[in-house]
């Protein structure tokens, strides 16, 4: 049976792209030298955040600061930091933070950093959704995520994901004091990101069907969307069926958006033999640098919908898919040009690499027409920090506008921020900013 071909609309891609954003800054935190010791085993890291803050010394920066400065006046509410294991014996390894501004509230998890957060990924069982009983007791018990192994079809209870589900209910109190109180009708009417990226992802997946079965979003100011980049599965389709039910009754009221990059085999666990599901049909970033969604349709030729086609210069853009996607994966590059980086992710499977955040990352700015996401700048007096884009690609591009130039400041007119994020007055740019 064909489903719906939904067009990933401008807005749709801006989210997309700030929601990645968001789930790659719960890398960092508050503490010295969280970035520099990540990047030493998972240097993908820092080229990640360099993408969003634009140089390396920012992206080195407190998360506090990151936010204020570089996602326009985010205030940071509180990190998530809570590892260990639980009373039953499920391992717990949760970083993230709790965000917010008078536009946006940001619940962000981290991703796969540790051997707890591998055990949780690879864990292969599930546990009944009784989300009250649970928080109450802190767990899902001990045995809750060995019966009813079989999960799949809807006469079962609601199942989820066991080790995604105790990480979450051991930040859902934290969770709650935060972002609950600005979820009501004497609140502004802000959009709550659920964001993560990975082990984030699969956290985030359940943290987004605990807020779509505990509110009615029809009757809120406060709109929901969910984000998820290389997320596992996470749920059975014994909840995937009630999430499903909700969404419609939402409509545009809660967006959920699921990426995949390539190859990412991430997305691939746990197995489906297991009753385990996504959420939602992906939407995909090609090797080609297409961002499409892919549809079940009757003609294979046909189940890729192009919605974001660019192109990418690596001379002017260093998009490493161009560098290294290719059959030669595996072989020690020998072009003296190659950075460190670029040698290190050659050796780098390709299902490996496809998970990388800068690789989900890099493609979404260029097809907005952007080098970085911070907010903090666009143009200096003779300089252009966008990716340079030709006459064709422009016209093909109506969201890429000519930004006003101004001595010594730059004024922040990006045109892919929603009106929400934009500020009016004009900063100073570091000359180290520019590339």
């Amino acid at each position: 049976m064909n489903k719906m071909e939904i067009p990933l609309e401008k807005e749709a891609l801006e989210e997309v792209c700030f929601g990645m954003m968001l789930a790659e800054l719960a890398i960092t935190d508050g503490k010295k030298d969280t970035v520099r010791k990540i990047a030493k085993i998972n240097p993908w890291h820092l080229e990640a955040m360099k993408l969003i803050t634009g140089t390396e010394e920012q992206a080195h920066k407190p998360l506090r600061t990151i936010l204020k400065e570089d996602m326009e006046g985010l205030v940071l509410d509180c990190e998530l930091d809570i590892s260990g294991m639980t009373k039953s014996g499920h391992f717990l390894d949760t970083q993230g933070y709790i965000a917010h501004n008078d536009e946006t509230i940001v619940v962000a998890f981290r991703c796969t950093t540790s051997a707890f957060d591998w055990m949780t990924n690879f864990n292969t069982t599930s546990s009944v959704w009784e989300i009250e009983k649970d928080l109450a007791a802190g767990n899902s018990g001990f045995c809750s995520g060995f019966e009813g192994l079989c999960c799949a079809g809807g006469t079962y209870k609601p199942r989820v994901h066991t080790g995604f589900y105790n990480n979450l209910l051991a930040a859902l109190p934290t969770i709650k004091q935060h972002v609950d109180p600005l979820l009501s009708n004497e609140e502004r009417p802000r959009k709550l990101f659920v964001v993560g990226h990975s082990l984030g992802a699969g956290i985030a997946t359940l943290a987004g069907c605990y807020f779509i079965n505990e509110y009615n979003w029809n009757e809120l100011p406060q709109r929901l969307v969910i984000v998820t980049a290389g997320s596992p599965r996470a749920c059975c389709e014994s909840m995937k069926e009630i999430v499903d039910q909700k969404r419609n009754d939402f409509g545009d009221k809660c967006r959920v958006y699921r990426v995949v990059k390539g190859n990412d085999v991430v997305t691939c666990v746990p197995p489906k033999l297991f009753g385990f599901c996504h959420l939602i049909d992906p939407i995909k970033i090609t090797d080609a640098g297409q961002i499409v969604v892919r549809t079940n349709q009757e003609d294979p030729d046909a189940d890729l919908l192009e919605l974001t086609k660019y192109r990418v210069s690596c001379d002017q853009t260093g998009h490493r898919d161009q560098i290294v996607d290719d059959d030669s994966v595996g072989n020690e590059p020998t072009s003296d040009t190659k950075s460190k980086y670029d040698r290190l992710v050659a050796r780098i499977p390709k299902s490996l690499r496809d998970h990388m955040p800068d690789f989900y990352l890099r493609p979404m700015l260029t097809g907005l027409g952007i080098r970085w996401g911070s907010t903090r700048a666009e143009l200096a007096p003779g300089r252009s920090l966008s990716v340079a884009i030709d006459d064709e690609d422009t016209k093909a591009k109506p969201h890429v506008k000519e930004v006003d130039k101004h001595e010594g400041a730059i004024k922040k007119t990006r045109s892919w921020i929603p009106k929400a994020f934009r500020s009016k007055k004009t900063v100073p740019v570091p000359e180290q900013l520019y590339f």
